[in-house]
C-alpha cells in the first residue's frame, strides 16, 4: 500500500512538472507599455530577471515589430552586466508610438524568452523629421550607464549644454546615440583588464537640418593643429560643458549619416557588379529555356570557330608575304641532294607535281584526237 501510494505521489508530481513546462513555454508573451518624449533622451532598462525565473547571463537582440531592425533613432545598448541591456535614445520620429520585440537567450542552457515593449510618444512637431547630421563628442569623465541610471539629473543638465552649444535656426540638438569610449572585444569585456580605469562616452550629438557653418570650419581647425585642441579653455564651445563636463575636443568630429549610407549601397553594388557576374550568368542559364539556351551555345560556338579562322588567315598571310619578299634566284643544291622539282625548275621544263594521273590520260586523249582531225583535213 505504501509503496503504491509513493508510486502515485511521483507519477504526480512528474505529470505536474510537464504541464507546467508545457503552460510557461506556450503562455501568451508579455507586453509592457513605456512613455517617452519626442526630442528628449529616453533610457530603459532590459533585466533577464523579467524574462526568466530568476537572474542569469542572457545574449540580447532587439527589433521594431515586423522590421528586421531598430528605427534609426533607436539603440540597444549592452551592459558590462550580461544580464543587462539597454533601450537608448531619443524619439525624432513622425509615428506616436512604436512596438519594440526583445528576444533574450540564455547563455547556459540557450533557451529563449521573448517581450513586446511598446513606447507612446508625446507628441513634438519640432522632432517629426529624421536625423541629417551628427557630432562627436567625446565625454571623458562620464561612463555612459551613468547617462542611464541618472536620477541626479546629469542627462538634462547635458542637453540643455548641447541647446546651448549648437544654436541656430531650426537646428534643435539632441542626444543620438552613447557609446563607450572603449569598444568591447567579443565575448571579453575591458573591466577586465583594467577594472580601476574610468572610461568616458562618446556621445552622438544629431540634428534633422544642418550644423552652423562655424561648427564645420572649428572641426577643421581642430585637426589641423592638435596643440590647439589640448586647450580646451580656448574653444569656444567648451564654455558651457566645462562646469560639469570634460570634453576632448581632439576626438571632434562631424558625420553625414546620408553619405554613410549612399557609400555603403554604393560598395554593395560595386561587389555584386565584380562578385556576382558569374553567379548572375548561372542563373541566367538556369532561367532562360532548353532550346533558347542551345541557340545561344550554337552561336557562341560559331563564334569562337570563326575567331579561330581568322587567327588562321592572319598566319596563312603573314606567311605568304614571306614567301613573296624572298629572293628569286634559288640557291643551288647539289646534283645528289637535288629534288624532281628543282631539277625541273632548272632544266625550264613544265612539272605538274599534284596533277591527277586520271587528267593526264584524259588530256592525251584529247591531244591525239586533235591530231587525227588534222590528219584527215589534210
Amino acid at each position: 500500500m505504501l509503496r503504491s501510494w509513493k508510486s502515485h505521489f511521483i507519477l504526480y508530481f512528474i505529470f505536474g512538472n510537464f504541464i507546467q513546462n508545457i503552460s510557461a513555454r506556450y503562455s501568451p508573451t508579455k507586453t509592457q507599455q513605456a512613455n517617452a518624449v519626442k526630442g528628449q533622451f529616453m533610457s530603459h532598462m532590459l533585466h533577464s530577471a523579467y524574462f526568466f525565473p530568476h537572474t542569469v547571463d542572457v545574449k540580447w537582440s532587439a527589433t521594431a515589430q515586423g522590421k528586421p531592425d531598430l528605427p534609426v533613432w533607436l539603440h540597444l545598448f549592452h551592459s558590462k552586466h550580461k544580464s543587462i541591456a539597454y533601450l537608448i535614445g531619443t524619439p525624432v520620429t513622425p509615428l506616436n508610438q512604436i512596438t519594440i520585440h526583445v528576444i533574450a537567450r540564455r547563455e547556459d542552457t540557450f533557451e529563449m524568452a521573448e517581450q513586446f515593449l511598446t513606447f507612446i510618444f508625446k507628441d513634438d512637431p519640432r522632432f517629426n523629421t529624421s536625423t541629417q547630421q551628427i557630432v562627436d563628442l567625446l565625454v571623458k569623465n562620464v561612463e555612459p550607464e551613468e547617462f542611464f541610471n541618472d536620477r541626479r539629473g546629469k542627462v538634462q543638465r547635458f542637453e540643455k549644454a548641447i541647446r546651448e552649444t549648437f544654436r541656430g535656426k531650426s537646428i534643435n540638438p539632441y542626444i543620438f546615440d552613447v557609446m563607450p569610449e572603449v569598444r568591447n572585444e567579443p565575448n571579453k569585456l575591458y573591466q577586465h583588464y583594467l577594472k580601476q580605469q574610468k572610461f568616458g562616452s562618446l556621445v552622438k550629438i544629431g540634428t534633422q537640418k544642418f550644423f552652423h557653418p562655424n561648427v564645420k570650419k572649428l572641426v577643421i581647425d581642430l585637426h589641423e593643429s592638435p596643440n590647439y585642441c589640448n586647450r580646451s579653455e580656448v574653444i569656444p564651445l567648451n564654455k558651457f560643458f566645462v562646469t560639469e563636463f570634460l570634453i576632448d575636443w581632439c576626438a571632434f568630429r562631424l558625420i553625414f549619416p546620408f553619405l554613410a549610407v549612399l557609400c555603403i549601397i554604393l560598395v554593395l553594388i560595386l561587389s555584386l557588379i565584380f562578385f556576382g557576374r558569374r553567379e548572375g550568368q548561372h542563373w541566367r542559364d538556369y532561367k532562360t529555356p532548353k532550346e533558347q539556351l542551345q541557340e545561344y551555345l550554337n552561336l557562341r560556338e560559331s563564334q569562337k570557330h570563326l575567331r579561330e579562322l581568322s587567327v588562321q588567315r592572319q598566319i596563312l598571310l603573314m606567311n605568304r608575304k614571306e614567301i613573296e619578299n624572298e629572293p628569286l634566284i634559288a640557291q643551288r643544291s647539289s646534283v645528289a641532294k637535288q629534288t624532281v622539282a628543282e631539277a625541273a625548275k632548272a632544266t625550264g621544263s613544265l612539272l605538274h607535281l599534284y596533277r591527277n594521273p586520271v587528267d593526264d590520260t584524259e588530256e592525251d586523249e584529247e591531244i591525239g584526237d586533235e591530231n587525227e582531225e588534222q590528219k584527215q583535213q589534210r
